[in-house]
């Protein structure tokens, strides 16, 4: 019995580790013009941990859009959610 608890622990102990977190990120960027005309670029990606950099081509793309068009970034938001981590603690 207590092998069956052991390998079980084990198991789990490994899972935990070796299985990379759940992440979410959700970018928001804000652009205002000289007239105080205010626009939105806004993307989410879903990511299981196996790379440290993310990327959206049509996000990039509204951002340097508005920047070409006289727009500048006036505020950036940037959440990031990782499930998983409350195992460990």
């Amino acid at each position: 019995m207590k092998v069956k608890v052991l390998v079980v622990l084990a198991i789990t102990i490994a899972l935990l580790v070796l299985f990379p977190r759940y992440q979410s990120t959700h970018l928001k960027t804000t652009l205002t013009n000289a007239q105080d005309d205010a626009v939105f670029c806004e993307t989410h990606w879903r990511d299981l941990g196996f790379s440290n950099k993310m990327s959206n081509a049509e996000y990039d793309e509204c951002v340097d859009a508005y920047l070409a068009a006289g727009y500048s970034i006036s505020r950036n938001e940037k959440r990031i959610e990782k499930v998983g981590e409350q195992w460990l603690r």
